[in-house]
């Protein structure tokens, strides 16, 4: 790991009175995984939002691979290719077979041949271990397939930067593993990742540092052995605490 891929300077976002992030400073190095973890309404997916400016920022600086993300003039589309997004949401497109689902931004992005793409594509679903279901339309998936197929079609462009944003929290239990052991291995290929996730056991195996984060600011930052045997942050201890119960 070498360098800052990301870079949040002084970030603040408000939403009418309400302050979504308060002047958050704070780096990812090239190749690490942070997860961001911290109660509901924290702040955690509006921050990794303002990576690539799905959403904007009311003070601050964000960067990201080499990008000032809000700056006049900056080339969305640019911008976008270097950085993945992977949404909570299953957001495939329903008309469309999984192969074209992960062939389509690599024939509308990167104007490769229909052939080229699907050829791409199929190499993509083996990885994700789909090669079976290349014929089948979304609604014939399973949400963890689902979920596998749109990674597949993140990974297309080959970004930088892969964000995920509760990549299981729309899932049924049985099929939340499939999906964090594909982050896993995407996070063990030096890729940056930066994850909101509940999955606490997941985060401890994968994270190279944790962000904890509550009322827009972030509390601690540690690694995982450390945050989650001795948090220094009373919040911190709180919440470790609180999911311990359940």
């Amino acid at each position: 790991m070498s360098g800052a891929a990301i870079a949040f300077s002084q970030v603040t976002k408000r939403f009418g009175s309400f302050t979504a992030l308060d002047g958050i400073t704070a780096t990812v190095a090239a190749g690490e995984t942070v997860v961001l973890c911290g109660p509901s309404g924290s702040g955690k997916s509006t921050l990794i939002r303002t990576v690539n400016r799905l959403e904007t920022i009311d003070a601050g600086r964000v960067t990201a691979a080499g990008i000032d993300v809000n700056a006049p003039g900056t080339d969305l589309d640019a911008l976008r290719r270097r950085i993945g997004f992977v949404f909570q949401q299953l957001n495939l497109f329903p008309h469309l077979r999984a192969l074209d689902n992960v062939a389509l931004p690599l024939i509308r992005v990167m104007g490769q041949r229909k052939g080229e793409a699907r050829e791409k594509a199929r190499a993509l679903l083996a990885r994700v271990g789909l090669s079976h279901r290349i014929a089948n339309w979304p609604a014939e998936l399973s949400g963890g397939e689902q979920q596998r197929v749109a990674i597949a079609r993140t990974l297309a462009l080959d970004p930088h930067i892969i964000l995920f944003d509760e990549p299981t929290s729309a899932l049924d239990p049985e099929m939340v593993g499939e999906v964090l052991e594909i982050i896993q291995g995407l996070a063990h290929d030096g890729r940056t990742i930066m994850c909101v996730t509940h999955e606490m056991g997941f985060a401890r195996r994968v994270a190279d540092r944790l962000w904890f984060m509550s009322g827009g600011r972030i509390l601690e930052q540690a690694a995982p052995d450390a945050f989650f045997t001795a948090p220094r942050h009373e919040l911190a201890r709180q919440f470790l605490d609180k999911l311990l119960q359940h």
